[in-house]
């Protein structure tokens, strides 16, 4: 019983908000449920299979809501949103936004330890963006500090007892080698690297051109072997001014260093 009310209770799951299943038959031996939604007092019918080739539920379930919503619409005499439900604009838009919920559901139950390098580093961005903008919110900022840490240790950076050490290297982006080394710096956080990188381009270009939450680290390192650095990663910015960049575009270099070698 527990295997033919999957895809029933997929489609009930799949319903948005105002939107109510008022009724869902299945005669004797038959292979789908004839389905009856309610919306503003307006019923419309649809078909839903009992069972269906896996990784096709969601498709089936956008397809006969389509169906239903855009017979409620034409009901309601609104053949515009009729026709918009026909077209799966609407059912896409359900669709993106149950992925995006899912998934911030998902990294919520996760925790840091489960969770790949390139994972930490993207929620490392996110909650730094979140500092930003709530600057107040305690949690945010404790939660920024033992993602660093997790992503740090996963990254196999040594900092020993020592947390305050030298752990970081970074050089901004430029036309000859020599200039960057220079330009060489080291950090003890990614934040305090972030921080520096937002007020060094402001000092050459003004403010306004990109934020803390608009750099992130490249996951996957490299070898430069002009230089003693134990690795190399870009560090990205998404956004220059009002222009965001579909790729994000490299602004400097990083290497996570053994505090071993800085003594």
């Amino acid at each position: 019983m527990e295997k033919e009310e999957y895809m029933l209770n997929k489609f009930k799951n799949h319903l948005p908000e105002g939107v109510v299943l008022s009724s869902a038959k299945r005669q004797n031996n038959s292979k789908k449920y004839n389905i009856t939604i309610e919306f503003e007092g307006v019923t419309g019918q649809c078909e839903v299979p009992i069972q269906v080739t896996p990784g096709m539920e969601e498709q089936v379930c956008n397809s006969a809501l389509n169906t239903a919503m855009s017979t409620i619409w034409f009901q309601k005499g609104n053949v515009q949103e009729a026709q918009r439900w026909l077209e799966g604009k609407y059912s896409k838009q359900l669709e993106n936004e149950t992925k995006i919920r899912d998934e911030a559901v998902r990294r919520k139950n996760t925790r840091l330890e489960e969770l790949p390098p390139e994972e930490l580093l993207a929620e490392f961005t996110r909650i730094v963006a979140k500092t930003v903008l709530y600057p107040e919110n305690k949690s945010y900022c404790k939660k920024k500090e033992s993602v660093e840490k997790e992503l740090l240790r996963r990254l196999g950076v040594n900092t020993g007892n020592n947390s305050g050490g030298k752990i970081i290297k970074y050089r901004p982006r430029s036309r000859e080698l020599n200039e960057e080394m220079e330009k060489e710096r080291t950090f003890d956080s990614i934040d305090s690297m972030f921080d520096f990188i937002v007020k060094d381009f402001q000092q050459d270009w003004g403010k306004g051109w990109f934020s803390k939450e608009d750099l992130s680290i490249e996951e996957e390192p490299w070898k430069d072997r002009r230089i003693d650095w134990k690795e190399c990663r870009y560090v990205y910015v998404r956004r220059m001014g009002k222009d965001v960049y579909t790729t994000p575009q490299c602004i400097g270099y990083c290497s996570f260093e053994d505090t071993d070698k800085q003594k």
